[in-house]
């Protein structure tokens, strides 16, 4: 026998009369399972069932299905295998309870003359757990406690018949063996894909490891495509990829929606704060949209993203409102600056105009003495005092114009100063919302109408009174909404 053959850990007896020749356990190519396992008639129910779909396993099905029972030395653990080894102690216990129930899934590698898992891996592990627990007991077997026994037996019955003569592998046939290595790599693939649509058939999965798993699968399938049809290859519909995952074309498309999140809100959905199937309506939103709806999700604020629209909408509103704030005060500000560097001079400019009208007033009159004109020196009188009139209103008005703008810009500067201001800040997000929720109360109580004449058709009296007295509520509620918002 071979040194492989030789490391199977036989009895003597098995090793003169074996019931698995070496051409049962090596070989170059992967045959079709012929041979009865009869032994598995003789062992525990859930041993000698899987023993009896082997033997009732026609030609045409080991075609599609070919178990082989393989010893544990030649199965090996697939180093591909990214699935969470998680609860492995409970899974023994149910093992060692019931036993196993399916078998495991595995292609032969030619390299290694071994056996690698496709899936099943959970259960080796807690099979060989449960091993490794018993194998002392198989030993020293007398003088167990009760429970001991019971657990040894069931042991005995369930998990050992395994170590002793194979566990069942339904062996995948790798297709490309003999070919190119780049061939060599679509056995691999359609490998990993098997490996992953198992898994994700039979685990419960989270949506965000359930959106990692559709990535490596997609990515699988368009590498597989150009290997086997060139670099022009088609990408795999989502039909396809549905498929390979084992979900329907609907679900998968929430997740490729994933792709159009702005990369905060997938960083938001990876650590579990955004339902999957809110995805669509989100990553629909322009991407501004979305960053808003990120801000409130961040507050710990929840607002359908049909919603985002028109609460964006109120607050670039206030925020235009602050623009247009901060500009009237920046232009404020240069008017004061303006007439304070041009008061004194305007109004030097004001006394030097008045001063000279007066000194002509002034020689007008001597003149009108000299010529005993009385009526002359009275309307010139009149006009002199005028004209210091208007001078000191000139003054007054250009004191009084330094002062209205210096008002103007006080009152600029609260206005800015309260916009900017933490509470007003949430005021106005706070408004937004509440301007939000009286549109969606308007829209509510419009398609409620609506439906109560359908429903009238169907409804008794009582009914209706019922239902209408629920919308009259909620027509109450928008109406005084408005009047709050109405009285601002």
């Amino acid at each position: 026998m071979s040194k492989r053959f030789n490391n199977l850990n036989l009895t003597a007896d098995q090793l003169t009369n074996p019931e698995f020749t070496e051409a049962d356990v090596k070989s170059t190519k992967i045959q079709e399972t012929q041979e009865k396992v009869d032994y598995a008639t003789n062992q525990s129910d859930q041993v000698a069932l899987l023993g009896t779909i082997v033997n009732n396993t026609t030609a045409e099905g080991n075609s599609a299905f070919n178990l082989k029972y393989i010893y544990r030395d030649r199965i090996r653990f697939n180093s591909n295998n990214d699935f969470e080894m998680d609860d492995i102690e409970g899974l023994a216990d149910s093992l060692l309870s019931i036993g196993m129930q399916h078998n495991l899934s595995a292609f032969y590698d030619e390299n290694t003359d071994d056996y690698v898992l496709e899936s099943g891996e959970r259960r080796l592990r807690a099979c060989d757990m449960l091993y490794e627990r018993y194998k002392v007991l198989e030993e020293e077997n007398e003088g167990l406690k009760e429970e001991e026994e019971k657990t040894y037996q069931l042991f005995k019955t369930n998990i050992k018949p395994f170590y002793d003569k194979g566990f069942p592998v339904n062996v995948k046939k790798l297709k490309h063996q003999d070919e190119a290595p780049e061939y060599q790599r679509v056995d691999v693939i359609d490998s990993e894909l098997r490996k992953y649509k198992v898994n994700i058939d039979v685990r419960e999965l989270s949506p965000q490891s359930r959106a990692g798993y559709i990535e490596k699968i997609r990515d699988l399938m368009k590498e597989r495509n150009k290997l086997l049809y060139g670099e022009e290859a088609t990408e795999p519909t989502k039909a396809e990829i549905a498929k390979a995952v084992g979900t329907s074309e609907r679900q998968l498309r929430k997740y490729d929606s994933l792709g159009k999140l702005v990369p905060a809100l997938r960083e938001e959905f990876e650590a579990g704060n955004i339902s999957i199937n809110k995805i669509p309506s989100i990553a629909a939103l322009p991407e501004g949209e979305q960053m808003v709806f990120l801000d409130l999700l961040q507050k710990g604020k929840t607002m359908e993203p049909s919603q985002i629209k028109a609460y964006k909408e109120h607050m670039e509103a206030a925020e235009q409102a602050r623009r247009n704030a901060e500009a009237e005060k920046e232009q404020l500000e240069n008017e004061l600056e303006h007439i304070r560097s041009t008061k004194d001079e305007e109004i030097s400019s004001i006394l030097q105009e008045s001063k000279s009208r007066e000194i002509e007033i002034k020689k007008q009159i001597e003149q009108a003495v000299k010529e005993e004109n009385e009526k002359l020196i009275m309307d010139l009188q009149n006009d002199l005092a005028r004209e210091r009139e208007s001078s000191g209103r000139l003054i007054s008005e250009a004191n009084k114009s330094l002062e209205r703008t210096k008002q103007a810009l006080n009152d600029a500067n609260r206005r800015l100063e309260e916009m900017s201001n933490a509470k007003m800040l949430q005021s106005m997000e706070v408004k937004a919302e509440i301007e939000v929720q009286i549109s969606l109360l308007s829209q509510v109580s419009a398609k409620l109408s609506m439906l109560m004449s359908k429903y009238k058709n169907f409804a008794s009296q009582k009914e209706m009174e019922n239902i209408a007295i629920g919308i009259e509520r909620v027509n109450e509620l928008r109406q005084l909404f408005s009047n709050l918002e109405n009285r601002k």
